[in-house]
């Protein structure tokens, strides 16, 4: 009888082949051992032997106790037959046993594969759960039952919620709960691939918190929903914080409205005694024969009308920022307009020597804008042209040029003078800021006059655009439609 060696008591390399095993006789294991014979195969091989055994003792009893020897011989070949059969269906029973074993092993080892890789899987989830800010929800719609993570109730004060949709219904703030529902149909019977909604949730100590609650939904083959899961996360803070702004911001609106009406209210109570003051110094001026007191009512004049101009500035700067500046379109031609932008600058031009050149293309006809503003802007870029150069050109050019379906004007101002610097050209449409203090200390003025004339130019649909090299001179070009739309004013469509 065959006897498997003890496998705790053998190399590897030594264990017992089974002559019987499907898989020793194909050599499938490393080795060609058996990995398939289990205890229960030994003991069958062993019931096999034990029983040729008794077959053979039976077959030498017969052969001995029985006289009739062609009996005898018949019993042995029969008793033959059957254990040469029973042998037969033992050998099938251990192969189909063999690889029963091999199915099962195959199967355990799957078992185990497939239960590391959802043990990760339920892992990686829970790090991820546990690591968010955000609670999770898996709410089945058929029965009403909702899974609600730690942190979801962490964010409301509960160690716990029940499982259900009433429970978190009696959360919902009363003015917010018909606002989900509306959305929550809506997005039901939508394509969209998303939910998106804010409300308030009552907390457990009985405050209210604002909550973004985002959902995806599965949907069954007639496309109703059946189950829904997402996140929730607290944007209370989020919240405060945009309403800070919105505060913020409505009072620096307030304030800004408040200056500008006080600025607009002490610049008519300061315009009307400086137009009697100049007014009065000119009728002393003409009626007056003494030449040093003439001399003295001359400058009474020109300080009184550089600060009426000052005052002039801050009204129209406060009357921009009020939205109370508006404008009056006509037609009007442009060369009418520069020569009275000369002759009202052409004293300070002289003042510091300064040559005004003009060169106007013969091509432009009328325009069609508000002359009054038009003119304000370009005696304020000749002006400051004028008043930082010395001995040097102002140069006046108009031309027309064409962008796509729209017809430009382009008005520049090209002078000889200091120039700026790249950081000084940045800041010269900012209120009350001159290119230094020198310059202020140097030059005067309050540096609204570029403010107000790009404020202008934009209510009109234009711009103003600089272009200077320090120490060599600035170039000023404003660019305007040559026809203005009334509703310019109200959306400026910059160029």
């Amino acid at each position: 009888m065959l006897e498997p060696k003890r496998q705790s008591l053998l190399p590897l390399e030594t264990h017992y082949v089974n002559p019987h095993c499907y898989f020793s006789r194909a050599g499938l294991g490393p080795y060609k051992r058996c990995h398939f014979c289990t205890l229960r195969t030994r003991k069958c091989l062993g019931m096999q032997n034990n029983m040729i055994t008794i077959a053979v003792c039976l077959c030498l009893l017969l052969f001995v106790f029985i006289d009739n020897a062609m009996l005898v011989r018949v019993n042995i070949v029969v008793i033959v037959a059957l254990l040469l059969y029973l042998g037969y269906k033992i050998n099938n029973s251990l192969d189909s046993l063999a690889h029963s074993d091999f199915n099962n092993r195959q199967l355990a080892q799957k078992l185990k594969t497939s239960n590391g890789k959802l043990a990760d899987r339920e892992e990686r989830f829970r790090l991820a759960v546990a690591g968010t800010d955000e609670g999770i929800y898996d709410w089945h719609l058929d029965n009403g039952s909702i899974y609600f993570s730690p942190r979801w109730s962490a964010m409301l004060g509960y160690r716990s919620i029940q499982p259900n949709f009433r429970a978190w219904a009696n959360l919902f703030h009363v003015d917010d709960y018909g606002g989900f529902l509306d959305a929550w149909s809506t997005f039901v019977l939508s394509d969209e691939a998303r939910f998106i909604f804010e409300y308030r949730i009552k907390h457990k100590e009985g405050h209210y918190i604002w909550v973004q609650i985002y959902g995806v939904c599965l949907r069954n083959e007639a496309q109703e929903p059946y189950r829904m899961a997402g996140s929730q996360k607290d944007v209370s803070q989020q919240k405060s914080a945009i309403a800070a702004l919105v505060n913020a911001k409505e009072e620096a609106e307030l304030a800004n409205r408040t200056k500008s009406a006080f600025l607009a209210n002490m610049s008519h109570e300061l315009r009307t005694p400086l137009n009697a003051i100049i007014g009065y110094s000119e009728m002393l001026y003409d009626e007056c024969g003494n030449e040093m007191m003439r001399t003295d009512l001359d400058k009474i004049q020109n300080a009184g009308k550089h600060l009426l101009t000052l005052i002039n500035d801050v009204l129209d700067l406060s009357k921009v920022e009020a939205g109370k500046m508006s404008l009056y379109l006509e037609s009007f031609d442009l060369s009418q307009v520069l020569d009275d932008v000369k002759i009202l600058t052409q004293t300070v031009a002289d003042k510091n020597r300064n040559k005004l050149l003009f060169e106007f293309d013969s091509k432009i006809d009328n325009l069609y804008a508000d002359v009054v503003r038009l003119r304000q802007i370009l005696f304020n870029l000749v002006s400051n042209a004028c008043k930082f150069t010395h001995q040097g050109e102002i140069t006046i050019s108009a031309r027309l040029r064409q962008k796509n379906t729209l017809e430009l004007i382009e008005i520049s101002v090209q002078d000889t003078g200091i120039g700026l610097l790249p950081k000084q050209c940045d800041a010269l449409f900012q209120k009350f800021i001159q290119a230094d203090n020198s310059t202020t200390r140097r030059f005067g003025g309050t540096g609204l006059g570029l403010v107000i004339s790009q404020h202008f130019a934009q209510m009109m649909g234009g711009l103003i655009t600089v272009e200077s090299t320090y120490g060599q001179g600035s170039t000023f070009t404003l660019t305007l439609p040559t026809v203005v739309k009334a509703n310019d004013a109200d959306s400026p469509n910059f160029i």
